[in-house]
Formats: structure tokens, C-alpha cells, sequence
């Protein structure tokens, strides 16, 4: 039994932990940012700003949105809170009873409520009457502003709930109605994110050079220009979509000659690719509604016709989109010039390409469908496979098991027929085989086992590593002895071309003008409908020069993915094309397939262009010269099925297949990084221990290890007469493969390795080593080595570095050591008497740069040492290692490079200011002035901030000014304020702004304001704020005098993605 005091005891810690543990959110938006609540349900809040501690039960609403609602749970129920406005009415207006007249059907219903929405105002809560979210009504709703007026003729302008989806008629949405007092009022979408976010802008100014991106100006482009910013946008309903009217200026604001629809950008400024100053932005956050799923934009009126969209992006959420778009001239906008909208409350997907068109993250997984395009209100609970691909498809599963799921062709035949039972005869092994799930590999296989005869689609198990995975392949020439494999390109022949393109300039050294006789001798235009395949392993390769199922104009075939021309010899001017789609198939593009120049003149041509999408499934470009032509690097196009298995080693490549010989395979060789491949040549197959090797395309005379053979007899020359050679260690080695051993993110290469290596003279050198006994004065060595992985796929890792050892004199240093800025190529000399230099620790880490994730400035500087200051995005935190930041890198000339972080809301809302007046009487508000508070006086605005990291956490340097500006005597800083303007209470002057909007961080929970160095010591802060998703926060403070700042004079930021998993100051854990 525990005694009364352990029970008080145990009482205060538990409210201890209960006060320290867990953050008070004052709205249901705070409970989604700081506890990561993302379930609609019952919370306890603390929304009173004047009583802190009292709490109120509150249902939260709408969480999964950026913008959850607050209600309140009515226990009595619906029955007991309604609201009615009764139809009938009397003839006689007199009597309490009686006969009734025509009904009054204009505000006519009957409301039950089970829920309130509220709304906080200090010590009070108000019910938003009008909100109807968890109510039942009978009677009108009305759909439009034109019959809310109807309802009531004395609506005036305002926000008002309509109910406008006829397909969705319990789907409500607010909207603005304008022009009530006349007789056709109409519908307008608040923007909260304000006219600053919402812009359409055609650029005004026009380079005299269009071929330039800057330069002297002509005349401006006067027709179009201007600048729309909208705080509302006419909307106008069309069943369950919201078309937006984008040339309604009701509500919005221009400045120039012209106004700009809504989501249009355009300039006559440059007619240069990248060079666009036209820009729009639309963002609908805290709006119901997103962007329709076809919405998209397209360039139109544009000079040049290959100028594209640039920096297009829509956010995953489809709330926010944004792009630059311009030419000689050029414009973009949405394709069609429409704009639609829609409630996400009333889209119901019909197929899982439909879940995925609407949230492109969307995992497998079970999905609720509405898939009966006759009764669309019906729904069915289906598994959705294969969503990372560009063709998901729809399973039912089968909750009653595999056990109860079977088909049996049985194998056993009787001896007797007419029997049930007896002996057996020859059982039916082929059919047996085959009804347990005998997986043809081939076309040829196919032909034999099935006795498939006919060309068509057939489903193939093609993969030796992954024999469970499918591949849909058209089999041709089936009725021959030899069917061929093809795969159907859903995406058609129009996006599936190779284009050597046939005129040619007269003069080289335009993109436009006279031309002279055609290129003909490799001229032509091929356009593929199915792709002749060939199966290596877990490999698709394709025989691009297989031209069955294309046509080609011209006189000749083109090979997939090859593009070329003879038109110019001018960057940027290329005129031939290719285009890879693979959307509909099961295949992607593999990991190691790039394209690459080649034949070209001039050599510093490269291609233009060159897009490969995120998924691997399209890839263009254009490329030319005089001549000029890409293709895929050694004219080879792998692709692969996402499903298939992954080698990690040689070892178990074997596993898969015991076949395999000595050869170049691609591994997945990164346990952090599994998607990232690496092609690695596997040795020593045919033994139980395979090896990996590097394989050098540089070849053995650019990996050599030297240590030198001979020696000066006078040391102290460089050069002279010899003596007797170092014997003891000198040789020459050349490396044209190097043994490699995987660790993590990182390969190790075994230096002593000489399986791949040749060696003249008596000893082998380890890879990376030189040196000699040549002479000891500074600059004479004569070892020499050479690291180049050009053409492999890694690097050296930024640790690598060389070093001096078993060297005399001691002050001998490496001469012409050089690293290349894509860490591919080293070199070095090194020697004394003697003298030698190898890689610190005697180790060479290699990394795929696709495997490393900078955590700092300093690191981003060591992988590329010529990197200049500017924003980069780092992976910062120790804690979350995949959580990025975007970060400013400054002073990346130094040693010493140092984390900023930009402020996109500007130096005016983020500032720090001491006030310098000071009341005469200090009783005051108003008055006489004394002499200044010179000595700590001064306002301080900060573009950009100094940041630390703490694991899951960011501090702020407060008093760093790099990237501030300062009036008066003193520096401020951030988050300080003060003065000594008035001791009474109410007056102070001194003010300060936090503002992070825009960034990706928040004030950690337990960062608060305190005031200190004040008199009287009853004086507080004066109009502290913090916004409930903590990205600002201000105040007044001062005194007699008084400042204030954050507590500790210490300020901490968060990431959201680290928030409850970050250690440090206020954050208690506890363990029961």
C-alpha cells in the first residue's frame, strides 16, 4: 500500500508529465502541426486566451486538410436541437387555426443539428449558425447566390454556404455572393491566400538581342502586357465541377495597359529557352476546392514553335500551381483556356488510375471505388496493384482465403474408365504440368507448350530472377519456327519517333535563314507502334534497328532513340528529334540508360533538350550539328520491369541463376539507397565465392601505380648521374579493373588487388601509390599515379584524399596534386630518399552520387569544391535522415562555409527594434521628450538568418547580421525587443516580427517570449502573438527601461517532419 504523502507524490509527477510531455493546442489546425493529429474526432483544446488552463472537448473536422474546422458535439442529439421555419399558412391571418392558403415555400425547412461549428473570440465561442456540415435538413438548400436571395430578399454581399453540386447535394461550399441588390447575383471564390500569391503577369520589357537573356531593351510589348493580382475569382458551377470565369476582374487589381486572365503568363522578351519573364501563380489554399485532375497548361502563340513551359509545377495536393512561360512572343495558360475546379468531397474515383491521377503518392493498398458507370452511386471496396507504375490495375481481394479460391485439373486417369475408382494408367503429366502454372518465357516457348499458333498478345514469365513476374508481349511470326518477341507501345506511333532531320543551312553558323542540298545520306522520320525485345536476365534490351512494326518517310530507317542532323553547327539550333514513351507498358527505361553525342562536329555540341520523366517512362531530346547525332550510350536501350528482383552482390546474382558466367551485371548494391544500380563485372563465378570488379573505361594507361626504380647519386639534384636502383619497392602496375567491396552507401576499393593488372619491373603497386629514392630536394620526385573512373558511375568519396608517409626529409610535400571537380580523375607525383604518398589510412572509398546526401555547407563544398555561394538543399538532420532543408550557403569561397536560412517574407516583416525616445515624465504615454536611449537604441531587418543544427533541430544565431541592415547606434538582435520610453503600463514602443512564412520551418513548441531587465517589474509584454501554425510571431516591450526576447536568449526552429522526434531544451520524455 502506498501512504498518502507517496500518493500526492505521484499525483504532482504525473501532472508534471502531463504539463511537460504535452503541448496545449488552442485549434484544431495547432493539434494537426504540433501533435501530428490527422483523424477527425474528439480532441481536448485550450482556446481561451484569457483562462489558458481551461479546456473544452472539440471534435476536429476535416484534419487530412491544410485547413481543419472546429465543432461542437451536441449530446442531446439532433431531435433536441433544430431550427424550423414552418410552411403553412392561414387564410385568415387572425385565427390560430383554420383553413390554410397557398404554402410559404421561400425560407420554408426543417434543420437538425448534431454538431455546431464554433469559432473562438478571447473568453467567448461563436457558433457559425449557417455552417450545416453535420446537419439534416428538409427544405431548401440553396445552390446558388441567386436563390439564397430568394430565400431572403435582404441578403446583402457576403460569404455564404451554397450547396451548388448537384450529383453531391450534402456537399457544401463557401462562396462570395456579389451583386445581391440586383437581380442576378453572382458567385465569387475568396482567395485567402491573398492577391500576392494569385497573379497572372504578362512581361512588358523586350531585348533589342532576342537571342539574348539580358541586355539593352526596344521598345516595350504594349498589345498584352500587364499585371492582374485576384483576391476572388468568379466561379459558375457545372455538376460537380467548378469552372473558374479567368477574365472576371470583379476582384482583382492591374498595373500596366492590359489586364491578364487568370492562370496566364506570357512575354515577347527573349526567344532563347529558359530566358521566360511572363509568370503566373495560382494558389488555392484554404480554399475547399483544387484543381481539377485534366487541368493542365499548355505554351500557344509561341515563336519559337520548341519553346517550352518553364519551372511548371502543381503541388501534389493540386492547391497550388505556378510557372514562367514567354518566346518572341509566347504565352501559356490553361489547355483549352479553361480553368475547372473541384470539391474533392464529390469526386468519386472510378478506377485506380483515377486514385492516382488524384493523389500521385497514393500507395497499393485498398481503395473505395465507384466503378458502375450506370449506378454511380454504388460502391465497392477494391485492392489497387501496381500504383508506382503508369498502369494500375483493380483486384478483388478474397477475404474467405486461398483455401477456398481453387481450380484443379486433376492428373490422375483410371486404367477402367467406366469406373469411380480402381488402377491408374499414364498420368496426364503434360496437362498437370501446365494447370499448375507452367510459365512460358518465351514466344518460341509458348509455341511449343501451349500449342499457340496465331500472332497476338500473350503473357510471358521472361524474367531467370524473378520468374513470378509477368511481361504482356506480342508474339510475331508464330506460325514460322522462329517467333520473335515485341512490345505494343499503348502511347502509339505519334510519340514514338527518331528523327534525322534533312535540310541543312547555307550558312553554319545561323538557326534560321537560306538553305543549301539536303542531308540525304542517313535522312528519315520513324515512327514505331511495337518494339522488337530480347531478354538478359532481369533486362529488357531493345533491337532498335528492328524496323517490322514502324514506317519510316524519307530515305532511310532511323533506329529508336536516334536523332541527328546536318542542319547547324550552332549550340542550340538541333532540328532532330526523338521520342521514347513507354506509358502503358509494365517496362521503364533502365537505371544506366542516358543518351549521348556522338559524330558530331563542332565537339563541344551537346544535346538539347533532354528530358527523362521521374518514372522512366518518356525520354526525348534534340540533337545535331554539322553533323551531329545521339543515341542511347553504346547504341544499346535497356529497360526493366519494375517487380523484378535485385542483386545486391555477385553472390547473389549466382543464387539467382547458377548459370551464370564470369560477365558485367547491374547489382542494387546500396542497402540505403536500393533503387540506385551499379554495374559491376562479376569474377570467379564458377567457384562458391564470387568477386566484384570495377571495370575501367579509361583503360590500364590511365590507372597506373609508378614507384620509381631509379636514384641520383647526389641526392640533392633533381637531375645527374645514378646509382644502384630502388629495388625494393619499385614497379610499375596498370589497373584495368579494381576489386571493389561494398560498405552501406559506400564501395571500398581493394588496392592490392592485381587480378586486372599488369606489372613491369619487380614489384606490384597498390592502387593510388607512388614513389621513389630518386632525390630529396623538394619537386624532383618521380612516382607518379593515376586514378580516372571516367565512364564508370562513381566517384571518389569526399574524404579521399592523399598523403606523405615514409618520406625524408620530413618537409617533402606531394607535387601537382590534382583532383577533378567531378572527383573522376586524380594524380599526383610523390618521392624523397625515399618518399611515398597513398590514400589517407591506406583506403579508397568510392560513392555513387546518387547515394549522397549532404548534411552541411562544408559537405557540399567537398563535393564540388568550385561550388559557389546560393541555395542548396541539404539533410541535415542526424535524427531524420531523409528530411531536406533548403538552406543558403555563404562564404563557399572559405574554408569555412556557413548555413543561412532565407527569409522569402523579407526584411520588413522580420525585424528587431530598441526604441530610442524617452518620455520626459515616464508616467506617460504622450509628451515631452528627454535625451535618447543612445547605448543599446537601434532597429535591425533581416533578409536571412544564421542556423545551427541540433539533431531534429535548427537554432537561430541571433546576433549574426551577415544578411542584416541596421539604422541607428545599435545592432538588435532577432526577436529583441525594448526601451526606455514610459514605465506605465501599455506604452512600449519597442516591437519585434518573426515571420517564416514560406520557409519549411516552424518556432519549436517550447519557444516563448520572456521580459527581462525591466522596471517596474510589474510591467509584461504588450500584444504578444503567435500564429496557430507558429511561422510568426510579434510583440511590444519596453520599459523604464524593458526588453524582451526569447527565453534563454535562445531560439529554436522545427521541421514538421521531425516534430515529436526532436531532443533538447522544454522537451521532456517519459518512460512509465
Amino acid at each position: 500500500m502506498m501512504k498518502s504523502g507517496e500518493w500526492v507524490q505521484l499525483a504532482l509527477l504525473l501532472l508534471a508529465v502531463g504539463g511537460t510531455a504535452s503541448h496545449k493546442a488552442s485549434s484544431c489546425s495547432e493539434e494537426k502541426s504540433l501533435n501530428k493529429a490527422d483523424k477527425d474526432g474528439e480532441y481536448t483544446l485550450y482556446p481561451f486566451e484569457t483562462s489558458k488552463d481551461v479546456s473544452l472537448r472539440v471534435y476536429c473536422h476535416d484534419m487530412a486538410s491544410g485547413s481543419p474546422k472546429e465543432f461542437l458535439t451536441l449530446p442531446s442529439g439532433p431531435d433536441e436541437n433544430y431550427a424550423i421555419v414552418f410552411a403553412d399558412r392561414l387564410a385568415d391571418g387572425w385565427r390560430c387555426t383554420g383553413a390554410l392558403q397557398k404554402p410559404y415555400g421561400s425560407r420554408v425547412g426543417t434543420t437538425k443539428f448534431s454538431k455546431l461549428r464554433i469559432k473562438f473570440e478571447d473568453s467567448r465561442v461563436e457558433v457559425i449558425r449557417d455552417d450545416h456540415t453535420f446537419s439534416k435538413s428538409t427544405g431548401k438548400k440553396a445552390a446558388s447566390c441567386s436563390e439564397k436571395k430568394s430565400l431572403n430578399p435582404k441578403y446583402g454581399d457576403a460569404e455564404y454556404t451554397l450547396y451548388p453540386f448537384p450529383t453531391n447535394k450534402d456537399v457544401s461550399l463557401r462562396v462570395y455572393c456579389h451583386d445581391m441588390a440586383s437581380g442576378s447575383p453572382k458567385e465569387f471564390l475568396t482567395l485567402p491566400s491573398g492577391p500576392d500569391q494569385n497573379y497572372a503577369i504578362v512581361f512588358a520589357n523586350r531585348l533589342a538581342d532576342g537571342w539574348r537573356c539580358t541586355g539593352a531593351l526596344q521598345d516595350p510589348y504594349a498589345s498584352r502586357a500587364g499585371t492582374t493580382k485576384f483576391s476572388k475569382l468568379r466561379i459558375k458551377f457545372e455538376n460537380s465541377r467548378v469552372e473558374v470565369i479567368r477574365d472576371d476582374y470583379t476582384f482583382a487589381r492591374t498595373n500596366g495597359p492590359n489586364e491578364v486572365d487568370y492562370g496566364h503568363a506570357g512575354d515577347c522578351y527573349s526567344w532563347k529557352q529558359g530566358c521566360a519573364k511572363g509568370t503566373f501563380k495560382v494558389d488555392l489554399t484554404g480554399t475547399e476546392l483544387v484543381l481539377a485532375p485534366d487541368v493542365h497548361w499548355v505554351m500557344e502563340e509561341r515563336w519559337p514553335e520548341s519553346l517550352t513551359i518553364h519551372d511548371m509545377s502543381i503541388s501534389k495536393d493540386r492547391k497550388v500551381a505556378s510557372a514562367r512561360c514567354g518566346g518572341w512572343c509566347g504565352h501559356c495558360w490553361p489547355a483549352g483556356k479553361k480553368m475547372h475546379l473541384m470539391h474533392p468531397q464529390c469526386h468519386k474515383a472510378a478506377s485506380c488510375s483515377e486514385v492516382k491521377s488524384l493523389n500521385p503518392e497514393a500507395d497499393d493498398g485498398e481503395y473505395t471505388l465507384y466503378p458502375f458507370a450506370t449506378d454511380k452511386d454504388v460502391s465497392l471496396r477494391v485492392y489497387c496493384h501496381d500504383m508506382a507504375s503508369g498502369s494500375p490495375k483493380e483486384f478483388l481481394t478474397l477475404p474467405s482465403g486461398p483455401d477456398e479460391n481453387y481450380a484443379i485439373v486433376f492428373a490422375d486417369r483410371l486404367a477402367e474408365g467406366w469406373r469411380c475408382t480402381g488402377a491408374l494408367q499414364w498420368s496426364e503429366t503434360f496437362w498437370y504440368s501446365h494447370s499448375q502454372g507452367h510459365k512460358a518465357s518465351s514466344c518460341s516457348e509458348e509455341k511449343s507448350l501451349n500449342k499457340a499458333d496465331k500472332d497476338g498478345e500473350y503473357t510471358l514469365y521472361p524474367f531467370e530472377t524473378s520468374k513470378d513476374v509477368s511481361l504482356r508481349v506480342y508474339c510475331h511470326d508464330m506460325a514460322s519456327g522462329s517467333p520473335k518477341e515485341f512490345l505494343t507501345l499503348p502511347s502509339g506511333p505519334d510519340e514514338n519517333y527518331a528523327i534525322v532531320f534533312a535540310d541543312r543551312l547555307a550558312d553554319g553558323w545561323r538557326c534560321t535563314g537560306a538553305l543549301q542540298k539536303p542531308y540525304k545520306s542517313r535522312v528519315g522520320t520513324t515512327k514505331f507502334s511495337k518494339l522488337r525485345i530480347k531478354f538478359e536476365d532481369s533486362r529488357v534490351e531493345v533491337i532498335r534497328d528492328d524496323h517490322t512494326f514502324s514506317t519510316s518517310t524519307g530515305p532511310n530507317k532511323v533506329d529508336y532513340g536516334h536523332a541527328g542532323d546536318c542542319y547547324s553547327w550552332k549550340q542550340g539550333c538541333a532540328k532532330g528529334t526523338f521520342k521514347v514513351d513507354l506509358t502503358g507498358t509494365e517496362l521503364v527505361l533502365a537505371s544506366d540508360v542516358h543518351w549521348v553525342m556522338e559524330e558530331r562536329w563542332p565537339e563541344y555540341l551537346t544535346i538539347n533538350d533532354m528530358s527523362i520523366s521521374k518514372d522512366r517512362k518518356v525520354a526525348s531530346a534534340r540533337c545535331g550539328g554539322w553533323c551531329g547525332h545521339c543515341w542511347p550510350a553504346d547504341k544499346k536501350l535497356f529497360l526493366m520491369h519494375p517487380h523484378c528482383k535485385k542483386a545486391a552482390s555477385c553472390s547473389e546474382k549466382k543464387s539467382l541463376n547458377p548459370k551464370y558466367e564470369d560477365a558485367e551485371y547491374t547489382l542494387y548494391p546500396f542497402p540505403t539507397n536500393k533503387d540506385v544500380s551499379l554495374r559491376v563485372y562479376c569474377h570467379d563465378m564458377a567457384s562458391g565465392s564470387p568477386k566484384e570488379f570495377l571495370t575501367l573505361p579509361s583503360g590500364p594507361d590511365q590507372n597506373y601505380a609508378i614507384v620509381f626504380a631509379n636514384r641520383l647519386a647526389d641526392g640533392w639534384r633533381c637531375t645527374g648521374a645514378l646509382q644502384d636502383p630502388y629495388a625494393s619497392r619499385a614497379g610499375t602496375t596498370k589497373f584495368s579493373k579494381l576489386r571493389i567491396k561494398f560498405e552501406n552507401s559506400r564501395v571500398e576499393v581493394i588496392r592490392d588487388d592485381y587480378t586486372f593488372a599488369r606489372t613491369n619491373g619487380p614489384n606490384k603497386v597498390d592502387y593510388g601509390h607512388a614513389g621513389d629514392c630518386y632525390s630529396w630536394k623538394q619537386g624532383c620526385a618521380k612516382g607518379t599515379f593515376k586514378v580516372d573512373l571516367t565512364g564508370t558511375e562513381l566517384v571518389l568519396a569526399p574524404d579521399v584524399h592523399w598523403v606523405m608517409e615514409e618520406r625524408w626529409p620530413e618537409s617533402l610535400t606531394i607535387h601537382d596534386m590534382s583532383i577533378s571537380k567531378d572527383r573522376k580523375v586524380a594524380s599526383a607525383r610523390c618521392g624523397g630518399w625515399c618518399g611515398h604518398c597513398w590514400p589517407a589510412g591506406k583506403k579508397m572509398h568510392l560513392m555513387h552520387p546518387q547515394c549522397h546526401k549532404a548534411a552541411s555547407c562544408s559537405e557540399v563544398k567537398s563535393l564540388n569544391p568550385e561550388a559557389d555561394d546560393g541555395e542548396y538543399t541539404l539533410y541535415p538532420f542526424a535524427t531524420e535522415k531523409d528530411v531536406s532543408l533548403r538552406v543558403y550557403c555563404h562564404d563557399m569561397a572559405s574554408g569555412s562555409p556557413k548555413e543561412f536560412l532565407t527569409l522569402p517574407s523579407g526584411p520588413d516583416e522580420n525585424y528587431a527594434i530598441v526604441f530610442a525616445d524617452r518620455m520626459a515624465d515616464g508616467g506617460r504615454c504622450t509628451g515631452a521628450l528627454q535625451d535618447p536611449y543612445a547605448s543599446r537604441a537601434g532597429t535591425t531587418k533581416f533578409s536571412k538568418l544564421r542556423i545551427k543544427f541540433e539533431n531534429c533541430r535548427v537554432e537561430v544565431i541571433r546576433d549574426d547580421y551577415t544578411f542584416a541592415k541596421t539604422t541607428g547606434p545599435n545592432e538588435v538582435d532577432y526577436g529583441h525587443a525594448g526601451d526606455c520610453y514610459s514605465w506605465k503600463q501599455g506604452c512600449a514602443k519597442g516591437t519585434f516580427k518573426v515571420d517564416l512564412t514560406g520557409t519549411e520551418l516552424v518556432l519549436a513548441p517550447d519557444v516563448h517570449w520572456v521580459m527581462e531587465e525591466r522596471w517596474p517589474e510589474s510591467l509584461t509584454i504588450n500584444d504578444m502573438s503567435i500564429s496557430k501554425d507558429r511561422k510568426v510571431a510579434s510583440a511590444r516591450c519596453g520599459g523604464w527601461c524593458g526588453h524582451c526576447w526569447p527565453a534563454g536568449k535562445t531560439m529554436h526552429l522545427l521541421h514538421p517532419q521531425c516534430d515529436g522526434k526532436e531532443s533538447g531544451p522544454g522537451v521532456v520524455h517519459v518512460e512509465l
